[in-house]
C-alpha cells in the first residue's frame, strides 16, 4: 500500500497497525507499506507508475523498492484559492482568513522530504500563483 505522507495525515500510522495485523494472520504474504511522501498529483503519478511496473510483471519487492527509491523524485507543490480550511484546521487565525481572502490570497504550499506541509509563499490571485507553480515546475523539471 501506498500512503499519504506520515507528515500529512495518520492514515500512514493506520495502515501500519492493518498491516501488521494481516501479516499475523497470513505470515506467507507480502505486505508493504511505503509512505508517498505527497499528496495531489503527485500521489496520484506516483501510483501510476508504480501500476505500469506492476503490469510489466515487476514482482511487488522490486514495485516496492522502485517507488521507495524514487518517490523523492516529485514536487509536491498546489495552492488553495479558499483559506476556510486552513482557518478551520487552525492553520491560520480568522482574521488572517477574513483578510487574506478580501485580499484574494492564494497560499502556495509544497511537501517537504519528510511529508510535511510546508507553505511557502503567499501570492495575490489565482492567475499569479499558478504562474509561480508553472515556474517552479520548469525549475524542477528533469528532460524539459
Amino acid at each position: 500500500m501506498i500512503s499519504s505522507p506520515h507528515g500529512l495525515s495518520g492514515v500512514s500510522n493506520s495502515a501500519e497497525n492493518a498491516a501488521r495485523i494481516v501479516r499475523e494472520r497470513y505470515p506467507d504474504r507480502k505486505i508493504y507499506i511505503v509512505d508517498s511522501l505527497g499528496a495531489s498529483s503527485g500521489y496520484g503519478l506516483l501510483m501510476d507508475r508504480l501500476a505500469d511496473l506492476r503490469d510489466e510483471g515487476m514482482p511487488i519487492d522490486g514495485v516496492r523498492d522502485w517507488a521507495e527509491a524514487h518517490k523523492l523524485e516529485l514536487h509536491h507543490w498546489f495552492f488553495s484559492t479558499d483559506l476556510t480550511f486552513y482557518v478551520k484546521g487552525g492553520r491560520i487565525s480568522k482574521v488572517a482568513g477574513v483578510f487574506g481572502g478580501l485580499l484574494d490570497i492564494c497560499p502556495l504550499l509544497n511537501m517537504d522530504n519528510l511529508g510535511r506541509l510546508i507553505p511557502r509563499s503567499k501570492i495575490r490571485g489565482k492567475k499569479r500563483v499558478m504562474k509561480e507553480i508553472v515556474a517552479r515546475m520548469e525549475e524542477h523539471a528533469q528532460g524539459g
